[in-house]
């Protein structure tokens, strides 16, 4: 929903009314509401407030001095679209602002938006797998968790699948209207850019050798689930983009050493995208550890 903003400014005569009120201890809250609006009655509140109690709020550990470059872009945590303004000194993310401009959050955040940096330069931040065994948590390779997890899944899903009960029929309902779909791998994903454009997709072909072509009548099955889930039309393509990942059944990373200094990661499960900067940032700290430099 869209919301428009409208200057103004709170007369004296309203601010002294709820000073007073607030200082008799009198004012319930029907009568504060009536008489200034919970923006002046919040400026009323602060003023009553000592000195000591307001501190400024610090963003980060800026470089004094360092220039400082301004990065727009659209917060990560769910798919409301709130803008968030990066300031960057020397690649760094040192501080985080919302977006006045912005018609979605309108110059706020969430508590979880605030907290966005944290998730990339955090001191708390989680930065390996970790499993609560007999009440401790343990600290597991990469490779073991997400082994774990994909056979807990596959346990479930032979267990609850699409095999058995209702979700056998629903997968028989599918398989009978939109076998095209299930062909080519049909997964409808729209993401919005920091720029307004969308990113549609996606299919998924697998094979030894995948074929280098896009194909227009996979496309057209995306647009049409884009038709069907949004109601509108799809905009002009700009353009199109084919991936190729490596796939494995026997196992969820490939991690190799070639040689001393060299490490070689791929993730064979499909969830490199979540996972891979997790996984290189601890292959790197494998590589410090056993003393190996540039």
């Amino acid at each position: 929903m869209l919301m428009k903003r409208r200057d103004g400014s709170a007369s004296p005569a309203r601010l002294q009314g709820i000073a007073a009120g607030l200082a008799s201890g009198v004012l319930d809250r029907r009568t504060f509401l009536r008489r200034s609006g919970l923006a002046a009655g919040a400026g009323a509140a602060l003023g009553l407030m000592p000195l000591g109690s307001v501190r400024k709020a610090q963003a980060g550990p800026k470089i004094v001095g360092a220039p400082t470059e301004i990065k727009k872009n659209i917060c990560t945590h769910c798919s409301v679209g709130c803008t968030v303004i990066a300031e960057v000194q020397n690649g760094v993310w040192v501080g985080q602002e919302p977006a006045w401009d912005s018609p979605i959050n309108r110059g706020s955040h969430c508590a979880k938006g605030a907290s966005v940096r944290e998730l990339v330069h955090g001191d708390r931040r989680l930065k390996y797998p970790m499993k609560l065994v007999n009440g401790e948590w343990q600290r597991l390779s990469w490779e073991q968790a997400i082994n774990e997890i994909g056979d807990k899944m596959l346990e479930i899903r032979a267990k609850s699948g699409a095999d058995h009960g209702p979700d056998h029929q629903r997968a028989a309902r599918l398989a009978a209207e939109q076998a095209d779909h299930l062909k080519h791998g049909i997964h409808l994903i729209v993401v919005q850019s920091a720029d307004g454009s969308l990113v549609v997709g996606d299919s998924h072909h697998y094979a030894s050798a995948p074929d280098p072509f896009s194909h227009e009548q996979v496309d057209a099955l995306i647009l049409d689930e884009f038709r069907s889930a949004l109601g509108i039309e799809p905009p002009p393509t700009i353009e199109r983009w084919i991936g190729t990942y490596a796939s494995a059944a026997d196992r969820s990373v490939l991690i190799d050493a070639p040689e001393p200094s060299v490490r070689l990661a791929i993730v064979t499960c499909g969830a490199g995208a979540s996972t891979g900067f997790a996984i290189g940032e601890e292959l790197i700290a494998s590589l410090l550890d056993t003393g190996v430099t540039a």
